[in-house]
């Protein structure tokens, strides 16, 4: 009689000690697969903001609205007669290569362009750049770069920002 009561404590012990493996054992796998999709997660994100960051460099130097003097487009610059008025959302979307994606932008805190979707989980951008108008001359824009000026209704610098979601 005694020797079936060892029994059932040493499988009671062992029965404990298994399930005790088994929650460490599904802690540690839960663990990993939380580090795994963190790191994934991270990995999208940064690539989403390469290609934000990309989208944003072609729109501030395209040279379909960017300010034009002397035959030469002036890097991060927006002509604000032709921006965005001498483009649409697809065709925008279509020539920074960020088809699938959907964007806003803005010039400081005026939205310019946008398809109207959930921006919650979204990547944004900025730079600084000079906004002109077909009227802007050259001693417009130096006594901007030069005398700092860049207040007028001709030239100014602001910033744009590019909001990016999948």
């Amino acid at each position: 009689m005694y020797n079936n009561q060892k029994a059932q404590v040493f499988s009671v012990d062992f029965l404990i000690a298994l399930s005790l493996f088994i929650f460490a054992f599904g802690t540690i796998i839960a663990a990993g697969e939380f580090r795994i999709y963190n790191s994934k997660h991270f990995f999208e994100k940064e690539t989403l903001k390469l290609e934000a960051l990309t989208a944003l460099d072609i729109i501030s130097n395209s040279s379909l609205y960017g300010c034009e003097f002397g035959g030469q487009t002036i890097a991060y610059s927006i002509n604000s007669d032709n921006f965005p008025s001498t483009v649409n959302y697809d065709q925008l979307k279509k020539m920074t290569g960020i088809l699938d994606k959907n964007i806003e932008i803005y010039l400081d805190e005026t939205l310019v362009m946008a398809e109207r979707t959930d921006y919650s989980n979204a990547v944004l951008v900025q730079a600084s750049v000079l906004v002109c108008k077909n009227s802007t001359t050259f001693s417009d824009l130096n006594a901007c770069i030069i005398q700092e000026n860049c207040n007028s209704a001709k030239v100014s610098k602001k910033v744009i920002k590019l909001k990016v979601t999948q």
